[in-house]
């Protein structure tokens, strides 16, 4: 039987959440580390993405093969003029058939009307969904980033002596530590990562640790801020957001400092400080494409999604 793909649809939700069930099940085995979320955790993201996003549906008569959604456009993507994000789970296949089937969605969708113009994307898949993953690389989208997740109790512990002060900052206090924050921009503008620079202006830093109310832990020489961590209650997918999960969304070391274990002695001290409020598990979001932090973050957690990303070298026509 032929394959069709259609627009999706909000009346597509039960059809998307049988299929993807089973999928979830798959993670949560493969990644014992990831707290089981509640049942209505995966039904909120799909129905987020069916009122929020654009997206197609592969069918062969009345069985689904996989979906492809997007959330966006968005301004200024990653360096592109305009960008849409699949999050893990708004994109799924069937393993069999895995690459033509979404390589048909994917078609399908950049000649969507409501996305002419979009020159940017991404998508979070996760690496033991080979064959998916396999499929995304070989229609260009090279990958970008990782969220990964640990046991608090199989991360490592506080050193008896260490010569540098650890704290904690408040995050109304947060424009302190302005400068480690604009040291890891730099950072990641040079060789081999070449990142966009941004810089963290005092009024965005106070707005967005208000918004996230994050936790920062920060080490001191003297009355100088050398390194931070920085943790939410959200991460950058669904599995993130459980009650006893929390995520780390930044972290640096000033250059000069750096190969003497702050920042292994700053992720020791933010899982002691989570334990006693029933913590159980940490997650992480980083640049795979910066050697520093994959090597530093996949020595600790254990990655669960890659995002690759595209940029096209014409637009979406819409056509």
């Amino acid at each position: 039987m032929t394959r069709q793909i259609e627009v999706l649809q909000a009346r597509d939700l039960e059809e998307l959440l049988a299929f993807a069930r089973p999928f979830e099940r798959d993670v949560l085995a493969a990644y014992p580390q990831i707290p089981v979320p509640s049942d209505q955790a995966l039904r909120g993201l799909l129905e987020w993405v069916l009122a929020q996003g654009h997206g197609v549906i592969s069918r062969s008569g009345d069985e689904v093969l996989g979906y492809l959604a997007v959330i966006g456009p968005f301004g200024d993507y990653h360096g592109g003029k305009s960008g849409v994000f699949s999050p893990l789970f708004a994109n799924l296949v069937s393993p069999q058939d895995a690459d033509r089937i979404f390589t048909e969605m994917l078609t399908a969708l950049a000649e969507m009307p409501v996305l002419a113009g979009v020159d940017t994307m991404a998508v979070s898949i996760c690496p033991h969904h080979r064959d998916h993953l396999a499929s995304a690389s070989l229609n260009g989208f090279g990958i970008r980033c990782s969220d990964a997740v640990q046991d608090i109790d199989a991360l490592p512990m506080p050193t008896n002596e260490f010569p540098y002060e650890i704290s904690e900052v408040h995050w109304r206090d947060a424009v302190s530590i302005i400068e480690a924050k604009r040291s890891l921009a730099e950072h990641l503008t040079k060789s081999p990562v070449y990142m966009e620079y941004f810089d963290f202006s005092p009024e965005f830093v106070a707005w967005k640790s208000e918004q996230r109310q994050s936790v920062h832990l920060v080490a001191r020489d003297g009355d100088h801020i050398i390194g931070f961590i920085e943790a939410t209650l959200e991460g950058e997918n669904y599995l993130t957001n459980h009650p006893q999960m929390r995520n780390i969304c930044g972290a640096g070391v000033l250059p000069q400092y750096r190969g003497q274990g702050i920042m292994r002695e700053l992720l020791a001290r933010l899982a002691e400080r989570y334990r006693p409020e029933g913590i159980i598990t940490l997650g992480v979001d980083y640049e795979t494409m910066n050697p520093n932090a994959r090597g530093f973050w996949e020595r600790y957690f254990v990655p669960y999604t890659r995002s690759g990303e595209r940029r096209f070298d014409c637009p979406w026509s819409g056509s």
